[in-house]
Parts: structure tokens; C-alpha cells; sequence
């Protein structure tokens, strides 16, 4: 039998309203069992609950099969239109803050009780919109974007991109004017070079120590980062 199985996944919200939709993925036959691994791209949808409808087609036999799941989206949009946060929500502002905030910010932040937060996290974000008369907040989108590129380009494992090293410089500072990647030297480990142009350049340096694909900051010559001017000597094989 060389007839393919055909896959849709579709995204609905709780109102049933379709707001993703996969068609047509052909998977060839190999066996009684098949194990498939797909991901949809959810980074544009707002904090909310979804279902996820999955419909396997077998046109040979004329049958299908349907499983629904529900999923939940938390983005960073949730943090700016409620002072009723959940724990995991304040948790994550929590260590978030610590990258994008003023030191004096950070520690008036600190001093308070989670229902403080809530509301302190909503006024955060208005004070720094740089033009309150739209309704979009610039600052906010900008923090969502680097948010949701960090978390696409450098997870690892069960560590949202966010956490990692590169995600918190790219927060922290935006993007880098420039990146040199080194990734098969003969006697170093796989590294990166960042250099911001700011009032100086400034360059962090982000390595592959392990061979794992995780990268860690292991120096920098900003001031307030790891630094290390023999950071060399640590990635030679």
C-alpha cells in the first residue's frame, strides 16, 4: 500500500472561531505504528486557551480519526491588561523585570507582594510607552517581539529561549549590530561573537561548551556582565 496519511491540525478559540489551520500533511506508510513530530507556530497568538483538533485521514480504508486537546497560550499581552496575575505570570515577570528594568525600578518592584505586582506591572508598561495617546504601546511590542524571537531561535530542551543567555542580552540590549558565528573551528568549541555599537562597541561572547547547542555568556566588556579577556583559553579543545 504506497497511499499516504493524510494529517490536519486546526486551531480553534473557545468560540470556535478558527485561528490556525495545517492541511494536507501527507505522512508515508512504514508500518502498523508511526510516530510523527510537527510543530505549528503559535508565537502571534494572544494569552488565551485554545483547542487543538487533530484529523488523521486514511483514504485506502476510507477512514479517519480526530483527537481535540486544549492548550493554553500565555504571551506577554496578559501582563499588560490584568493586575490579577497568576503565580507562573509573576513568576516570569518576575525574572523578565530583572533584564529590561532601571536598577531603582527593579528593587521598588522587589519590595512588594504579589497582588502589588499586578498592578505595578500594568503601570510599568504605560510609563514607558512612548506615545500613550495610540493604543498600541510601542515599548511593549518591541519587549514581545524580542520575547518571541529569543524564544524561536534559542530554546533548548525545556528552556524557553527566553531564559537562555542570548535571550536575556537580546531583551536586555535589542539586537546586535553584528554577529560572527564560529561554529567549526578545529580547536575551540562553537562560539559567537555579539558587538553592539553603542556609545562604544561592546561584544559579548556566547560559547558552546558542552557540544550541546546551548550557548552560555562567558564574557563580556559591559559593564554589570560576566567578564572574562581570557575567555579563549576556556573554549580551546
Amino acid at each position: 500500500i504506497n497511499q499516504s496519511l493524510l494529517i490536519d491540525y486546526n486551531v480553534y478559540s473557545l468560540e470556535q472561531k478558527p485561528v490556525k489551520r495545517i492541511s494536507n500533511l501527507k505522512i508515508p506508510r512504514t508500518g502498523k505504528e508511526r510516530s510523527v513530530i510537527h510543530a505549528i507556530d503559535i508565537s502571534t497568538l494572544p494569552s488565551a486557551v485554545y483547542e487543538l483538533e487533530i484529523t488523521v485521514s486514511d483514504s485506502y480504508a476510507g477512514k479517519s480519526a480526530k483527537v481535540n486537546k486544549n492548550f493554553e497560550v500565555v504571551q506577554l499581552d496578559r501582563l499588560q491588561a490584568s493586575s490579577n496575575l497568576s503565580e507562573d505570570d509573576i513568576k516570569m515577570f518576575d525574572e523578565l523585570f530583572s533584564y529590561i528594568a532601571e536598577d531603582i525600578e527593579y528593587r521598588q518592584y522587589k519590595k512588594l507582594n504579589d497582588s502589588e505586582k499586578g498592578n505595578f506591572i500594568i503601570n510599568f508598561w504605560k510609563s514607558k510607552d512612548p506615545n500613550p495617546t495610540t493604543q498600541e504601546n510601542e515599548y511593549l511590542l518591541s519587549v514581545i517581539e524580542k520575547f518571541n524571537y529569543a524564544n524561536n531561535n534559542f530554546s533548548w530542551a525545556d528552556e524557553p529561549g527566553w531564559k537562555s543567555d542570548r535571550g536575556r542580552v537580546l531583551i536586555k540590549y535589542g539586537m546586535p549590530t553584528a554577529i560572527d558565528t564560529y561554529s567549526s573551528e578545529p580547536n575551540t568549541d562553537p562560539y559567537e561573537i555579539w558587538t553592539y555599537q553603542l556609545e562604544r562597541n561592546y561584544n559579548f561572547v556566547f560559547a558552546d561548551r558542552r557540544a550541546t547547542g546551548k550557548y552560555t555568556l562567558i564574557h563580556s566588556d559591559m559593564i554589570g556582565e560576566v567578564s572574562d579577556p581570557s575567555w579563549i583559553n576556556l573554549i580551546r579543545k
